[in-house]
């Protein structure tokens, strides 16, 4: 029996140096001799020489803290010159992918060596690359990068005198707007096994679309009640229930969009009767603004007053929203991850496929889904937005920072959502990222009429589908039962909750059996000896 071959262990260094002594001229039959190295494990490590350099020169740290490795690269000024046009580029907001990074890296490489250039922008060259400075693929979403800085930063100071001159406090001082909600799409993006030959096939991706306005106030005492457009006048889903028990209040358009004539209608009939009894449950004077964007769908602040003149609008300057309007500053995304949730929820207490489940997902239980959601955002994520958009119009720290308002950031929306996030039922990170990225899929979906102007939501709306189906080819809603069948299912429920032992569950269903009997009662009426009568 031969004798058992010594495991020799190199370091990066050696190892680096010995690739370096093949690249010389040396053979490797040669190095394999000297140094007992099969041939085979020195074509491994010149093959991965770019990954040893990548783990080449550890430092040495003072004694009592832990070494840490460096990670060098190949070629250090292409290196550090690729990375300043990065930051210079990225700075200007101009979008930057891998092979736009590879082709500048040979571009600067040729630049500095000519004709000895022997650097390779591969793949694994820009994975390390990326590594080493800590670059990330993202998104690009919204319009921050479009903004009037110089208009959002003289808006605090018309703020302050607005506040001052009618001394309004928090509650005092509203923000709504529209968002498009795709509500029957599915994630865009799934888990697979490797070995599944369809892993990245699906369904058709649908966009049925409605168009939502939410708001709130300053102090988060008041969360408006969202209105939802849809595409119908009257949904048979909605057949025999009464509108006010909604949780939203519910109009239609031909295209789902905002009109001036519905948000004029809703200012006046929905908002200031809303705003007026909030304002007179916490005994304040009934007096408030409403800060809206330039939406061509808002009519002009001369119709948007309430008739006392009391309830007004003020306008945010243009171009500014998508750095001081609260709304747009994290909780319409939350409001819209949290609808997802909710709709997984639902789902993942559903038989049914979930092409099945979509389907028979209808308007009214979208409605329930997204009050579910709106309830979901909470007073202090609402306050911590606001402040952080507009600052501080009372001068509450004017005496403690001499600091000015110069705009929302991409790190301050970051920080703003992930702070939203964490007032809401925490989840594992894969589902947050999960989460995120499906409910960034209808962040261009437009709420309202593109104009000449609006270039992005004319480029959205041309990828849209066809429009949904007729309401009239949609299954026919349930006949509404009568007292007397729901008081016997009840009485059933509970029967089934106490054989499992659900103690809880049985005292929500006598608090029903209750209301029932006492429904029925009621709908009893005694008759009278003229009802034994007929007329001849």
């Amino acid at each position: 029996m031969p004798p058992k071959r010594k495991h020799t262990s190199y370091t990066f260094q050696q190892k680096l140096e010995i690739v370096s002594r093949i690249r010389n001229g040396e053979t490797q039959a040669k190095v394999s001799r000297e140094q007992g190295i099969p041939e085979s494990t020195l074509r491994g490590w010149l093959k991965d020489e770019g990954k040893i350099r990548d783990f080449t020169d550890e430092l040495d740290q003072p004694e009592g803290m832990a070494r840490k490795r460096a990670r060098t690269a190949q070629d250090p000024v292409v290196d550090r010159a690729l990375y300043s046009w990065f930051v210079e580029k990225r700075a200007d907001g101009t979008p930057i992918s891998g092979p736009i990074l590879q082709s500048q890296a040979t571009q600067i490489a040729q630049t500095l060596h000519g004709d000895s250039n022997t650097l390779l922008c591969s793949e694994g060259w820009l994975a390390r690359w990326k590594r080493r400075h800590g670059i990330r693929s993202v998104r690009i979403t919204g319009e921050i990068r479009s903004a009037d800085v110089e208009a959002a930063e003289a808006f605090l100071p018309q703020l302050q005198a607005i506040v001052e001159e009618e001394d309004l406090v928090a509650d005092q001082i509203y923000n709504a707007d529209e968002t498009g909600l795709f509500y029957r799409m599915t994630s865009p993006s799934t888990l697979a096994e490797r070995s599944d030959p369809l892993g990245a096939s699906g369904h058709k991706l649908r966009k049925d679309r409605v168009t939502a306005l939410v708001g709130t106030n300053w102090s988060g005492t008041h969360k408006l009640k969202p209105l939802v457009i849809g595409k119908f006048a009257k949904p048979r889903c909605f057949h025999h229930v009464p509108m006010d028990t909604l949780p939203v209040t519910y109009r239609h358009t031909k295209n789902s969009w905002m009109t001036s004539g519905i948000f004029q209608e809703w200012f006046h009939h929905e908002f200031v009767p809303s705003v007026r009894a909030h304002l007179l449950r916490q005994g304040l004077p009934v007096k408030a603004i409403l800060l809206l964007d330039n939406c061509p769908a808002h009519p002009p602040k001369e119709s948007l007053v309430s008739r006392d003149g009391r309830i007004r609008v003020v306008y945010l300057p243009p171009n500014t929203t998508s750095r001081i309007q609260p709304m747009d500053q994290g909780i319409i995304s939350v409001f819209k991850r949290r609808y997802r949730r909710e709709m997984m929820s639902d789902h993942a207490s559903d038989v049914r496929s979930i092409e099945a489940y979509l389907k028979a997902l209808t308007l009214k239980d979208v409605v329930h889904l997204m009050g579910r959601a709106w309830n979901g955002v909470t007073q202090v994520g609402i306050q911590a937005t606001w402040s952080k958009a507009l600052g501080d119009p009372w001068g509450h720290d004017a005496d403690t920072s001499t600091d000015t308002f110069l705009g929302f950031t991409d790190e301050d929306i970051e920080a703003s959502r992930e702070h939203l996030e964490r007032l809401v039922p925490s989840a594992p990170t894969t589902l947050k990222a999960f989460i995120n990225e499906w409910a960034a899929v209808d962040d261009d979906c437009p709420a309202y009429a593109p104009t000449s102007s609006d270039d992005h939501l004319a480029d959205a709306m041309q990828d849209e589908e066809e429009p949904e189906e007729p309401e009239d080819l949609a299954p026919p809603p349930a006949k509404v039962p009568s007292l007397t069948t729901a008081l016997e299912c009840a009485q059933t429920l509970i029967t089934l909750f106490e054989s499992t032992g659900e103690v809880l569950e049985v005292t929500k269903m006598q608090t029903v059996l209750q209301r029932l009997k006492k429904d029925l009662y009621d709908s009893k009426k005694q008759s009278s000896i003229q009802d034994f009568f007929k007329r001849c």
